[in-house]
């Protein structure tokens, strides 16, 4: 499916954000996707100590054991090699860290990044309402200047209130949407204020350097 590229230009990059919807055969696994996030909520690595943890679902950073999670990463491995690293030639991704997430009222995620990380991803597999569902937000570095008030979401992140960026590009999620964009890019969710279904599945990916073709060492 074709895709859609947003380009964020800066002093020494022209950053892009690629998104794209899932085909039909990842599209008829979504229901398994969502099942999979609520049957490992608070089972994985950092649930309890980590920006996530708190997030009404939230799997754990190590969400590989699944065959559906499987076949969701060959697509987005396929995307990401073919329509988002094009500059590179052999790219081959290595999915670092996996994790399952569902947003309800007062979750939040505030600005960060993924670094040491190449590329970073979300993908949707069940959005109840586009229009009210609170969009990720590719945003500035997260100087001070921005405060918002937490005191309704998780105690962990209350302490973060100035850590917020200005939103550079707000992406609306919908079912079946994925968005990808370099892992430096700061991004943020902002605190969820009415009660929607909104579940994503987000990573990190890596070049493989160790299945590297000669040509590369």
């Amino acid at each position: 499916m074709d895709g859609t590229y947003n380009f964020i230009p800066d002093l020494s990059t022209n950053t892009k954000v690629y998104t794209t919807d899932a085909p039909q055969q990842i599209m008829d696994i979504n229901h398994h996707l969502v099942n999979y996030i609520l049957d490992m909520d608070g089972k994985g690595q950092g649930v309890h100590d980590t920006i996530n943890a708190g997030v009404s679902k939230f799997t754990g950073w190590k969400s590989f054991d699944s065959s559906h999670m499987q076949h969701l990463l060959d697509w987005i491995g396929y995307e990401i090699t073919n329509n988002f690293m094009t500059q590179i030639k052999d790219f081959l991704p290595v999915f670092s860290q996996v994790w399952g997430m569902e947003y309800n009222v007062n979750d939040v995620t505030p600005a960060h990044s993924h670094e040491p990380a190449l590329v970073s991803f979300t993908y949707y597999p069940y959005i109840e309402n586009p229009e009210i569902a609170q969009p990720l937000e590719i945003c500035t570095f997260p100087d001070g200047s921005i405060e918002m008030d937490l005191s309704m979401c998780a105690d962990h992140v209350q302490e973060k209130t100035h850590q917020w960026g200005k939103t550079m590009l707000s992406i609306p999620p919908h079912t079946g949407q994925l968005v990808v964009f370099p892992a430096y890019c700061f991004h943020q969710v902002k605190p969820v204020t009415v009660k929607t279904d909104r579940y994503c599945i987000a990573g990190n990916i890596h070049h493989d350097f160790e299945n590297q073709p000669p040509h590369w060492d």
